[in-house]
């Protein structure tokens, strides 16, 4: 279970510090973003607010997750899993009033959010939640030096595929008629 950890620790690491820093890198990916979170319907008075403590949260996991003592890591990995879990409710919400809304996640997209980003937040929530398990149950042995680069490669990997998500689905999904 230990590999399984370290994997789902670097996948959601490198997720998390991808999309921060797209959103925080200078003022106008901060403000593309602010929009969208006007747009997914945030109260008017709280929208700055709303985009600050996303952004502000996204940053913090990875910091979280690469801490040694697993409460941290818990942490780290419980708070991965409500910010994931408002995305699913968010873009559900936005689904089901009909709304176009840019997908902010990963900079600055055109693609509308959809059924698609529900999938993978869903999937990132389930990598989270499996992570925590893990923690919670602790690991029966440490990982050797090979295992933790291997596990660690996984994880980086996963995070690529996931931050190129709309891409990939693009590639794969058959064209419409």
């Amino acid at each position: 279970m230990g590999y399984v950890v370290l994997s789902v620790r670097c996948l959601l690491g490198a997720v998390f510090l991808t999309s921060a820093f797209t959103k925080l890198r200078n003022r106008r990916a901060f403000e593309e973003f602010t929009r969208t979170v006007r747009q997914l319907g945030a109260p008017r008075g709280l929208v700055k607010a709303v985009a600050l403590a996303v952004a502000i949260s996204e940053a913090s996991i990875p910091s979280l997750l690469v801490s040694p003592a697993p409460l941290v890591t818990g942490i780290g990995l419980g708070l991965a899993i409500v910010l994931l879990g408002a995305f699913v409710a968010g873009i559900l919400r936005t689904l089901r009033r009909g709304t176009a809304v840019p997908c902010r996640c990963f900079g600055s997209s055109t693609t509308p959010l959809g059924r698609r980003h529900v999938v993978r937040n869903a999937l990132l929530t389930a990598a989270a939640a499996t992570g925590l398990v893990g923690v919670i149950t602790g690991a029966p042995n440490a990982p050797t030096a090979g295992g933790a680069v291997l596990a660690a490669v996984v994880g980086l990997v996963g995070a690529v595929l996931v931050v190129m998500f709309d891409d990939v689905v693009d590639l794969v999904a058959a064209p419409s008629p």
